[in-house]
């Protein structure tokens, strides 16, 4: 859609317009490697996803069961907290529940993202980069 642009739709009955204001400013193309994240060497895919997301600064990412969306989510956390933001960067994640929330924790720490906070299931760490 080009910014500016106004999409009509009905639906139900309902007539809905959207007006999108986005710029249509071009972004540097972000190159994640292989080697980005300690203590992992990154497939393809993962690298490819990581830099696409990156690059374009929207979208969804369609990774399979154990295709590593988070060490995907951990490549776009580090990349915004230490070249995008590194003075005020903050990356919220929301998984469902308190057993994948520790999962992740611990594997952005396993993988080199040293400011990693929780918030639920009795922590509240909110200073960090990461939460």
């Amino acid at each position: 859609m080009v910014a500016g642009s106004r999409a009509p739709c009905r639906a139900g009955g309902v007539e809905v317009e959207l007006h999108d204001f986005r710029s249509e400013k071009q972004h540097d193309v972000v190159t994640i490697s292989e080697n980005y994240l300690q203590g992992i060497t990154l497939r393809d895919y993962q690298t490819h996803a990581a830099s696409k997301a990156l690059t374009l600064r929207r979208g969804i990412l369609d990774i399979p069961t154990r295709g590593g969306k988070t060490e995907v989510m951990a490549c776009i956390a580090k990349y915004h907290i230490e070249v995008e933001n590194p003075t005020k960067g903050f990356f919220l994640v929301i998984v469902p529940d308190s057993g994948i929330m520790a999962q992740t924790y611990q594997r952005f720490l396993d993988r080199g993202l040293t400011s990693v906070g929780r918030l639920g299931n009795n922590h509240r760490e909110l200073e960090k980069d990461v939460v």
